[in-house]
This record gives structure tokens, sequence and C-alpha cells, in this order.
């Protein structure tokens, strides 16, 4: 009776034991610590042991890289769980890759940089009446409705979007417009406005580029990661801040002119216009990638000097999973401007 207690004390022991580790067997496993926390997965708050379900699952699937133990009654969270709530995390943020620079406070806004007159052409090529445009800050309460033409007539036709295919899902064009009206936040952006009634013309999406800028994130989204991955290449072709002997200057996420006002020089006055917002912020130096002929000169006749150039049949050796297929025989410039 007496060796019957002892064994069943024994038993209850030897299961208390397996499910409350002590502190070496603790040592032994492979934990996540605060301090791992802190260097591999910034973003979450550090706390080594919480409620999850994968209860070792993980550890069958993925071995020992990925490994949980039982630690006061619950299942500690393993490599494999961290990492997916860190991509989850991410996911939500739906984070842009931009690195957000707001207008400084006691700089006028809005403020009117330029104004201009063409004349435009009936369906007979015969001349009609002076139209009268005028180019300023783009304001929040156009913020909507600058992101629908940016979108329709810049990125829908882009050379660079095609050729990534970000508008086949609702989630990238999703994205793209949050990119748009992030920058547009910085309150940089150049709109074109007929006078009179006020149509929006054209946009220049304006934002700033620093030297100490964060590196740019991997992304959840294949086709945007391979967008930015080759504008990124561009941008690094030449160094902007090395030759100009710069700390920041002015970069673009797009250029567009309605297209029932295209030909008619609206593209040069907006890039024009950006010398006299330039002087208002204290930026010296403004930088656009040109992906199209029409651009290009149009950035050509604002004074612009082009750093750098490569065919796009070239370029796409270098990005094969991009098709410029529609774009060969053509280039794409990196150009740069000083005031």
């Amino acid at each position: 009776m007496r060796f019957t207690v002892i064994f069943a004390i024994l038993i209850a022991f030897i299961a208390f034991t397996k499910a409350n580790p002590t502190e070496e067997e603790h040592e032994e496993v492979d934990v996540i610590s605060s301090e791992y926390f802190e260097e591999e997965f910034q973003g979450i708050q550090p706390a080594a042991c919480v409620d999850i379900k994968c209860k070792g699952k993980c550890l069958k699937k993925y071995g020992n890289k990925y490994r949980s133990h039982y630690c006061e009654n619950n299942w500690c969270k393993c490599r494999h769980c961290a990492e997916e709530e860190l991509k989850n995390q991410q996911y939500s943020n739906m984070k842009t890759n931009f690195n957000v620079y707001p207008r400084q406070n006691g700089i006028a806004y809005p403020q009117i940089y330029s104004k201009f007159k063409v004349k435009s052409k009936n369906i007979d090529e015969i001349e009609k009446e002076e139209e009268e445009f005028y180019i300023q800050d783009l304001t929040e309460d156009l913020f909507d409705d600058a992101v629908d033409f940016i979108v329709e007539y810049h990125a829908r036709g882009s050379i660079f979007h095609r050729a990534a295919n970000t508008f086949t899902s609702e989630h990238g064009i999703q994205r793209i417009r949050e990119m748009y009206r992030k920058v547009f936040e910085e309150k940089i952006s150049l709109i074109c406005l007929k006078a009179n009634t006020n149509e929006i013309i054209g946009i220049n999406a304006c934002l700033i580029r620093s030297k100490y800028d964060e590196p740019h994130e991997i992304i959840d989204d294949p086709k945007f990661q391979l967008l930015l991955e080759s504008k990124t290449y561009i941008e690094n072709s030449f160094d902007i801040f090395e030759h100009y002997g710069v700390d920041r200057f002015m970069f673009t996420a797009g250029l567009c002119v309605h297209k029932k006002h295209r030909c008619k020089g609206v593209a040069t006055q907006i890039l024009k216009a950006r010398g006299p917002l330039m002087k208002a912020i204290g930026i010296d130096v403004t930088a656009s990638i040109f992906s199209t002929v029409g651009a290009q000169n149009a950035a050509s006749s604002a004074g612009f000097t082009h750093h750098y150039s490569i065919m796009y049949d070239d370029f796409e050796k270098i990005f094969p999973k991009m098709d410029f297929s529609h774009a060969y025989g053509g280039s794409v410039k990196l150009s740069a401007f000083k005031l």
C-alpha cells in the first residue's frame, strides 16, 4: 500500500515537472526573449510568453528553428508565430514606403506660383480664344479629386505600372491610391487649374527625399515591390545628393496632364512652377524620373539636366519580371534642376 502511494506521488511529480519546466530547462529551450524581439522583431511589443494556439505545431512543421514551450500555463510565442504577427502588422499598417516630411508651419499655404495662357484649337485646327491657367499648392479640399485624377491620367497609363502589372487587383489599386494620398499630405504637391472654372488640368505629386531616409521595407505585394525596386534602381544610378552637395531635394511620384490639354506646354509650365515652390520651402534641387518622350522634352524645356538614361529593352534585362514590350525603343531618364 505504502509503495503504491509513493509510486503515485512520483508519477504526479514527473507530470508536474513536465508541465512546468525549471528555470534551467527554460534556458535550454529556444525561447524568444525581450532582447530577441528588440533586435529581430522591432514593432512587436516584447512579451515572450503569450497565449497562442500553435502549441508546438510550428516545431513539428518547421523544425528546431521554430520552437515553443509551455510556461506559466501558456504556450510561448515561437519564432514562426512572431514572424507571422510581424507580417500581419506590416500589412495592416499598409505602409507606402515614403518617408513623410510635412510642410513646415509658417510657410504661406496655399500659394499661386504661376499663371499662363495658351491658345487652343478646335477639331478643324482653327485657333480659338486663349485659355488661362494657374498653378498653385494642392490643398486638402482637393485631395480626393487629385487622387482620382492622378490615378486615371498617370498611374493607369504609366509605363512602369503597366510593366509591373500593379493594376491587376483591387488591393494593388488601393495601395496606389493610398500612396498618392500620403504624398499629397506633405502639402508640397502642385495642381494646375483652369481659371474661372477651377477644372483640374494637371498635377505634380511632390515629396522630399533626404539622405537620411530610412531604407525601403520589403512589402507584401510582389508587384508593387517590383515597381518600387525598379524605381529605386534608377534613383540610385546617379547620386543627386553628392553631385549637388545637398542633404535633401524635391522628388516626385508622378506628373500628369488631362488628355484634352496635352501638347499645350502645360507639363513644362508645371515643372517650371517647381522653382518658386522650392524657394518658398527652402529646397535648392529637384529631381524626377521621366519615363516618356513627352515628359523628357518638357523637362528639357523647363531647364532640367538629364543625368542618367537607359533603354527599356536593356532595363528589362535587369528586371526580367517586368514587361516593357509596350515601350521598346524608348528610354527612361533621371533628370534634375537646381535653382
